[in-house]
């Protein structure tokens, strides 16, 4: 595991294995990156036997919260810490309306990465 898809597919043919992939995620790892593989490291295989690698597609997605809008920056953190973001540099904007109060509106269903950090 932490192998590129392709150095992984390489060290499974040249042992005379078949290649079965899948994709997952994982925070923390890149796009392309083995992730996992079935069965495990170590154990025998038979040739032309299947090896399946998980590839990854990069951090875990999870859903933005849809009622943001109104709420203050603590409240709009705390909301946005619960479902596993991590929250980064913010930028204070002038802007019209309540000060201090999020006023763009992710729209529903929208999902976001998560970030180890």
């Amino acid at each position: 595991m932490g192998l590129s898809e392709q150095q992984a597919t390489s060290a499974i043919q040249a042992k005379h294995w078949q290649v079965r992939r899948i994709e997952g995620r994982k925070d923390g790892a890149k796009k392309g990156e083995v992730i996992a593989q079935d069965p495990a490291d170590g154990k025998s295989l038979d040739e032309k036997k299947t090896v399946t690698i998980t590839v990854s597609l990069g951090n875990t997605l999870v859903n933005v919260p849809p009622d943001l809008v109104g709420k203050t920056l603590d409240e709009a953190t705390a909301a946005l810490t619960q479902t596993g973001l991590v929250i980064g540099t913010q930028t204070k904007q002038k802007r019209r309306g309540g000060a201090g109060r999020l006023h763009r509106r992710p729209r529903s269903g929208d999902a976001a990465a998560t970030r180890q950090g």
